[in-house]
């Protein structure tokens, strides 16, 4: 339900567009999708939270309540699903984390000189979360950094898959992907004119 209530709220903030589109991995696409309108909305984030949390709980947490996994992103999409998303799992009291890192992509020369900010996910297991998946590099930089310093990625969950070679390519390198929507889950709740 959730799946399909957040692809129709998309379509209606203006969250999904069709034309002809340079994205951030630099491919093209007839499709963008900001997740940032829906994000944004109380409705929205509740509604992609408690998506995330089923799918992430489903495939991944086989060893417990999942307290001892860290949620991990990169960039502001990320950031605006990983808040929302640890604030379902612990009103809810159902995922069991409660933490989550935000990666800055580099290590700063000012301040504390942090690459991640929030939980240190320093030799730990580690779920990454994004709002989109196209090529999957940023997804894979940020497994490359998390791994350095000891910690264990064990899985990728997104908000929508893109279907355009990110989650092979994960799972090329040994990470599992799982996603709350696609392309064809966006495509099926376009209004009709």
């Amino acid at each position: 339900i959730c799946r399909e209530a957040l692809a129709s709220l998309m379509w209606s903030c203006g969250a999904v567009k069709k034309g002809d589109f340079v994205l951030s991995s630099g491919m093209r696409s007839d499709l963008y999708v900001d997740c940032r309108k829906i994000l944004t909305r109380g409705a929205g984030a509740d509604l992609a939270a408690r998506g995330m949390q089923s799918i992430i709980s489903d495939n991944f947490l086989t060893k417990g309540d999942g307290s001892d996994v860290i949620l991990g992103g990169h960039g502001i999409g990320a950031g605006m699903l990983l808040g929302p998303l640890c604030l379902c799992g612990f009103w809810y009291n159902t995922s069991g984390w409660k933490n989550y890192f935000i990666d800055r992509g580099e290590t700063k020369a000012h301040g504390t000189g942090n690459r991640f900010e929030g939980a240190d996910p320093t030799g730990e297991d580690v779920i990454l979360v994004d709002d989109v998946l196209t090529s999957g590099g940023t997804l894979l930089r940020l497994a490359d950094a998390v791994r350095k310093i000891s910690a264990r990625v064990i899985g990728v969950a997104v908000l929508l898959d893109r279907h355009e070679g990110g989650s092979k390519m994960l799972l090329d390198i040994g990470i599992k992907t799982v996603a709350l929507m696609d392309r064809h889950t966006l495509l099926a709740a376009e209004p009709k004119e």
